[in-house]
């Protein structure tokens, strides 16, 4: 019985372990010592190589539900996951714009989505148009605290065509004083005028 893993909703605790791990910015020695299992137990896991048992199991889950409940910012990341709409929530890092988190909506709509992970860097990795979106989230100073939000329109090569958003996005600060991008996104019906604002910013609201 010791050894019967312990199921999570969305049935991937290697992907809920590094996510936790990242946003809480714990190496993988510390976060063993939260658990009480070894790094190398925590590799394991993260890699996809071994389930925990499910007393470890137990714990993450429990870790998972405190930090989450404590952190404001972590909350935000959490209704994102489980959304079922078109959400998304990224940051900067080294001047690369990076995923925290996209929703369960975002990953179901495209395997470029689905194959993404918190902590990946994000351009060039879902079309050319989308890294104009980041260029311009960048040149407005969204990820300096520079806006509080934005209305744009960008789109994506996806496996089936073409898709266009409408993107409305927010400034948010995570727990450690770093700006995150969180956007809300609706798909759109192609049309000249909708191929014409792609990657032009329609709205911007800056700091009061």
């Amino acid at each position: 019985m010791g050894n019967t893993a312990v199921m999570f909703d969305d049935n991937d605790i290697a992907a809920q372990v590094r996510r936790m791990r990242f946003m809480m910015r714990l190496k993988q020695s510390t976060f063993a010592e939260l658990l009480g299992v070894s790094q190398a137990m925590v590799s394991r896991i993260e890699s996809g190589d071994s389930r925990p048992g499910r007393d470890v199991a137990l714990r993450i889950r429990g870790l998972l539900a405190d930090v989450e409940a404590k952190s404001p910012f972590l909350s935000v990341n959490a209704g994102v996951r489980i959304s079922q709409g078109l959400e998304s929530v990224v940051y900067q890092d080294r001047g690369r714009v990076c995923l925290s988190q996209f929703s369960e909506g975002f990953t179901q709509l495209d395997r470029q989505f689905a194959d993404a992970q918190t902590g990946h860097v994000l351009e060039g990795r879902v079309g050319d148009d989308a890294d104009a979106h980041f260029d311009l989230l960048k040149s407005v100073g969204a990820f300096d605290g520079k806006i509080r939000a934005l209305e744009n329109v960008w789109h994506t090569q996806g496996e089936q065509g073409v898709i266009y958003f409408s993107a409305r996005s927010v400034a948010l600060q995570d727990d450690h004083g770093r700006w995150t991008i969180k956007s809300s996104i609706c798909r759109l019906m192609r049309t000249p005028m909708i191929e014409r604002q792609s990657s032009r910013c329609l709205k911007l609201k800056s700091p009061a």
